[in-house]
């Protein structure tokens, strides 16, 4: 009942969440890059700023290039959406290091393992966020309205 609730009336809901679980899983991408590299799930203090503002830009761009209110299913689609702002989320965290010369800070090894895994955990997400859609829609639970004009001996 109160599942049916929180996604009865559009999208905007259900792109939340899914938009938080990207960010998480960002994080959670930077602390598997790390293990790969040095063998421990721990993070350094500055390891764990960037996994946080890379999360933050993330979230940050999502919300702003949020054109539509409604989720799109397909592959096709996270390639056109989720993709580019995953590339964009890299590209402004690396002109941030440069901008602020803490390039040397970071491992590269780190940040290309860590843009793999990314893709690679969001591919994954995508399509088990598409299957759950799949089963909200047809249970009823996102309901879509239709409007229906005319009569039926028109």
């Amino acid at each position: 009942m109160l599942f049916e609730k929180i996604f009865q009336r559009d999208d905007k809901s259900f792109l939340l969440i899914y938009r938080l679980i990207l960010g998480g899983t960002l994080y959670f991408s930077s602390t598997f890059a790390y293990y790969i590299r040095n063998k421990t799930f721990q993070l350094s203090e500055k390891y764990v700023e960037s996994s946080i503002l890379i999360a933050v830009i993330f979230l940050a761009l999502s919300f702003i290039n949020s054109k539509e209110n409604r989720y799109i299913k397909g592959t096709a689609q996270w390639l056109r959406i989720e993709f580019i702002l995953l590339i964009q989320t890299f590209v402004i965290a690396i002109l941030i290091t440069v901008l602020f010369k803490i390039t040397d800070n970071y491992s590269r090894i780190w940040m290309f393992t860590y843009i793999g895994v990314s893709f690679t955990l969001f591919l994954i997400i995508k399509v088990l966020f598409d299957f759950i859609y799949a089963r909200l829609v047809s249970s009823n639970a996102i309901q879509r309205n239709i409007l229906l004009i005319g009569d039926a001996k028109g």
